[in-house]
């Protein structure tokens, strides 16, 4: 499967259509970083056929090796074929030349790692969106269980009216790991109650791993890697990305962020008429 293809398997074609579909005005501003943080990562995996499809190009044309056409004018190639020029290009160049192999891999780390912060700060911020917008139906235990402390409730201007799901996020959660953003959702909404977001999360577990691989070992395998991995590169060696693998790891990404918006835009819309029901103010 060539480069294109494999970009072309990116979940991020309808990122304004989802936006539009999301109908709770607190979770609005959520899905908008979550759609612009999503474009970004296509934007890396992107870069190196655009830019060597725009280096080809202009050559190109600087040549002047555009064939005449049939009135004497010059037929202009169609952008797509010189996106495939490109990909014959960069296979080349990946062979022949390390420097620009670990060029690409620059990208693909970068890629990553803008991946899982997109997941992770999507995920917490629903959660506290939820919390802070429904104090009400947050369980009595999960609250008993936190201790705060004096820097968090001044981080919220010791005013924990609409500001609960920070407090409570900075205070007895952490979102830095797919087993702990699962125990955050668990204890909020009850084991079991979101089947198809707990699968999402548990699905970002390979791409935390590496994560954590670029961000705290400058991408060399270690034990620890490869025991909670399916990889099985030797220790010592540097980790290499593919695109293929990338473009999974940032689909997963995509998915965690989606279940959970889509989830909590059904919950708060839910709860809130539950709420009317019951005439609460």
């Amino acid at each position: 499967m060539g480069l294109r293809a494999v970009l072309r398997q990116l979940d991020v074609h309808d990122g304004r259509a989802f936006y539009r579909s999301v109908r709770s005005r607190p979770l609005k501003p959520v899905a908008r970083v979550f759609v612009w943080a999503n474009t970004k990562v296509a934007h890396l995996l992107a870069l190196p056929v655009d830019l060597v499809g725009r280096q080809l190009f202009a050559l190109q044309a600087l040549a002047g090796k555009q064939a005449p056409g049939a009135h004497g004018r010059r037929q202009r190639r169609a952008p797509d074929s010189f996106a495939i020029d490109a990909e014959r290009e960069i296979t080349l160049l990946k062979r022949r030349d390390r420097h620009y192999a670990r060029g690409i891999q620059i990208l693909l780390q970068a890629a990553a790692v803008t991946a899982w912060t997109t997941a992770e700060y999507c995920l917490e911020d629903v959660w506290v969106t939820c919390v802070s917008e429904r104090p009400g139906h947050v369980p009595a235990e999960m609250i008993s269980k936190v201790r705060i402390d004096a820097a968090a409730l001044f981080s919220v201007g010791l005013d924990a009216r609409n500001r609960l799901g920070e407090l409570l996020a900075s205070s007895g959660f952490s979102f830095d790991n797919p087993a702990s953003i699962k125990r955050a959702y668990d204890a909020l909404f009850g084991t079991g109650s979101h089947p198809n977001l707990a699968v999402a999360i548990q699905q970002l577990h390979t791409l935390n791993e590496v994560r954590n691989l670029i961000v705290h070992r400058g991408g060399i395998v270690d034990k620890r890697f490869r025991e909670r991995t399916h990889y099985r590169t030797r220790v010592g060696r540097p980790f290499l990305l593919s695109e293929r693998s990338m473009v999974d790891y940032a689909n997963a990404s995509t998915r965690a962020c989606k279940a959970a918006i889509t989830f909590a835009d059904q919950w708060l819309r839910a709860s809130r008429r539950h709420r009317g029901q019951r005439g609460a103010p």
